[in-house]
């Protein structure tokens, strides 16, 4: 449909492989109604759409596997079982948290739960966890490191815990360390919240470089006058 035509022809100019997308006909793209208010916060409606159709992956030798909630529990569980397969690390972003089994999550290598999710998953979270706490940064769990955000001015927080995930895993999956991969990730976040939208919210690996070597100054402080 034509929400899938724009989201696979922005994904391509990005070069992001597509070779393994999957055409459902007759199934519409997933969807949501996001309503954003004045501070940047958001509500979301999500319509899974052909999200509920995913079926479990096969091994492809990947590095690292990423899985979030909103696709079917046997996905969720072929998930697993291709990184197993793979020999790979296995993440999970376990949102909605209301749409996934909990019992899934702890089998996952690592977990990166906001905070409302780290709540509601207690007792179920793997051995590893990267808490994310919006504007204060992430923390590594068990121990208990914290990854200061940079300052940003947020006006459309939708998708930010996406871009975090996403550069956190592809940061893994490129061999640096977890402490690397977050710092990469959290500033990726901070860019985003900072663009309106989702996808056309990500930054570049050079926008995200820029960041982390000239980070804006914080409230209050002196700006240049040129």
């Amino acid at each position: 449909d034509a929400h899938g035509e724009r989201c696979a022809a922005a994904l391509a100019a990005d070069g992001v492989e597509l070779s393994a997308v999957v055409v459902h006909r007759g199934a519409t793209t997933g969807v949501a109604l996001i309503c954003v208010d004045a501070s940047g916060e958001n509500q979301i409606l999500a319509i899974p759409g052909a999200n509920a159709l995913v079926a479990p992956p096969a091994p492809c030798g990947a590095a690292v596997w990423l899985c979030q909630g909103e696709i079917p529990t046997d996905a969720i569980d072929g998930v697993l079982s291709a990184a197993r397969a793979d020999g790979a690390l296995s993440i999970c972003n376990p949102s909605p948290v209301n749409a996934i089994d909990p019992s899934l999550v702890g089998r996952f290598d690592l977990a990166v739960v906001n905070e409302l999710e780290h709540e509601a998953l207690r007792g179920h979270l793997p051995g590893r966890v990267v808490l994310t706490r919006g504007a204060r940064g992430a923390v590594l769990l068990p121990s208990g490191e914290e990854l200061p955000a940079l300052p940003a001015h947020a006006v459309d927080t939708t998708g930010a815990g996406d871009a975090l995930a996403g550069v956190l895993a592809g940061g893994l999956a490129s061999g640096m360390a977890i402490e690397d991969a977050l710092r990469l990730a959290i500033a990726a976040a901070g860019i985003s919240v900072e663009r309106e939208g989702c996808q056309p919210s990500y930054p570049t690996r050079a926008e995200i470089e820029r960041r982390l070597s000239s980070p804006p100054p914080g409230p209050g402080a002196p700006r240049s006058s040129d």
